[in-house]
């Protein structure tokens, strides 16, 4: 019997109702879809922070030792069935580049570089106004007072000594945030730099470096030929939302607080930001030009995620954390119950996100009608994802070490793993079989990418439809 002909039920805390796993039935018995796995990095690298695009373009983190990001770190990426390094040789020397998120064949993500370049190139900083907010005020370039053309070197070629490191101040310097403020006056800790990661991106010609400055670039979120990503003012200013329109650059937030982990989709950008008293959520339209507040609530509402016009975030209304859905003007809320309901993703209108049930975490899926329990056991179900008609997770499914499992939204059942002798394997929907932790797992494309430990590295893995 298909495994969406058994009805798995449980009863809400919040009213008594039935969600029931037996969604989707379709119209004629028809087998699970079969999938192969294979590990698609290289075993010299410890690679991590898997993504994964509608075409099969994979990219990861692959870190040069187990030291994770304090260890120098490339971009590689796997397409067309062969996996090669994006940025080894292609970037300076002693560089760090890690964290990648990928929009059908092309990739971005956050780099360090031994110095910030000079010119056109170098981000402008809006800065509030101590006296009043709306007035107009004077844009500030992101370079620290101390750093003037003469001060600042060339950015080293591949063949740099190793003595340039990123971090490193150019030579004439302060060394320290006190000597900063001795150089530039009472003012310059604002403005004194944060770091020297900055957004990066491949448009399958050659990298191309979004933004020239030592502020700290972080989370960056890709959309065809759009970047948004969060970037640092410096302690204790901040984040601001920064946005690369096709080679326009602009900030989208300037205010005395925090707003993070942009997401792009279309031609909009979701994030959330403190607001003065917690954290609501917003949506910016680049092409209208429009921005407003979704939220304007009392209590925290975080980690915003965007498809097609629908948000979907986690808020903590209460002692727990429940998901919302915003669509066409509407609030809906996805989870009623008193645990935490966390970690939304969403598509094509459905949306998944992981929940305590009182013994452990199962995943939950909102259909775009109803919200129903997908999985129902004993052992823990986290870290969901869900793109082009699947959903896939990681599970503890031995209540030990976590496997990777998937779930079909067209064909409403597991899908089945074919192993290299050709047999099936022995528990529908998992997709790994070991004793070592299968962990963050993304899809598209109708395949599932993820970061296995094994033997003392960090290995990725592929599973995608069997070959006929």
């Amino acid at each position: 019997m298909s495994l969406q002909r058994i009805e798995r039920c449980c009863r809400s805390a919040a009213g008594g109702v039935l969600l029931s796993l037996a969604t989707w039935t379709p119209l004629a018995w028809a087998a699970p879809a079969e999938y192969t796995v294979k590990q698609v990095s290289d075993d010299h690298f410890f690679s991590r922070d898997p993504v994964i695009s509608d075409t099969g373009f994979a990219a990861w983190s692959a870190y040069h030792s187990e030291d994770g990001e304090d260890s120098a770190s490339d971009i590689h990426v796997y397409d067309n069935g062969q996996q090669r390094s994006l940025t080894g040789g292609n970037v300076p020397v002693g560089t760090t580049h890690y964290r990648p998120c990928v929009y059908s064949n092309t990739a971005a993500w956050i780099g360090s570089f031994p110095y910030p370049k000079t010119g056109e190139g170098n981000w402008v900083l809006k800065e509030v106004p101590a006296e009043v907010r709306d007035a107009p005020y004077e844009e500030l370039v992101a370079f620290p007072e101390y750093m003037t053309t003469n001060a600042v070197p060339t950015e080293p070629v591949t063949n740099a000594p190793a003595a340039e490191t990123p971090g490193e101040p150019p030579p004439g310097a302060p060394a320290d945030e006190a000597a900063a403020e001795e150089v530039g006056g009472p003012d310059s800790a604002r403005r004194h730099p944060s770091g020297v990661m900055e957004s990066v991106a491949w448009f399958g010609d050659e990298i191309k470096r979004i933004s020239y400055d030592w502020r700290n670039d972080f989370g960056v979120s890709l959309w065809g030929r759009t970047l948004a990503w969060q970037k640092s003012k410096g302690f204790p200013f901040g984040w601001e939302i920064m946005v690369w329109n096709d080679g326009t650059m602009y900030q989208l937030t300037t205010n005395f607080f925090y707003d993070m982990a942009p997401q792009v989709q279309g031609t909009q950008i979701a994030w959330y930001g403190w607001d003065g008293n917690d954290y609501e959520i917003y949506l910016h339209d680049f092409a209208a030009g429009t921005t407003m507040a979704i939220t304007s609530n009392r209590y925290d509402d975080v980690s915003p995620v965007l498809w097609d016009g629908q948000v979907a975030w986690e808020a903590y209304p209460g002692a727990d954390a429940e998901v919302y859905l915003w669509k066409e003007g509407r609030f809906q809320r996805l989870s009623d119950n008193p645990w935490d309901d966390t970690n939304p993703r969403i598509w094509n209108g459905k949306v998944v996100w992981q929940g305590f049930d009182g013994d452990d975490f199962e995943i939950y899926l909102f259909d775009g009608v109803k919200s129903v329990k997908l999985t129902s056991n004993r052992h823990d179900d986290v870290n969901p994802d869900i793109r082009d008609g699947l959903v896939c997770w990681m599970a503890y499914y031995d209540n030990w070490d976590s496997e990777i499992f998937a779930w079909d939204l067209d064909k409403g059942e597991y899908i089945a793993m074919i192993n290299e002798e050709g047999q099936v394997g022995s528990t529908p929907g998992r997709l790994s079989y070991n004793e070592v932790e299968d962990r963050e797992p993304r899809t598209a494309g109708r395949r599932v990418i993820w970061q296995v430990q094994q033997e003392g590295k960090s290995l990725i893995m592929l599973a995608e439809p069997k070959a006929p």
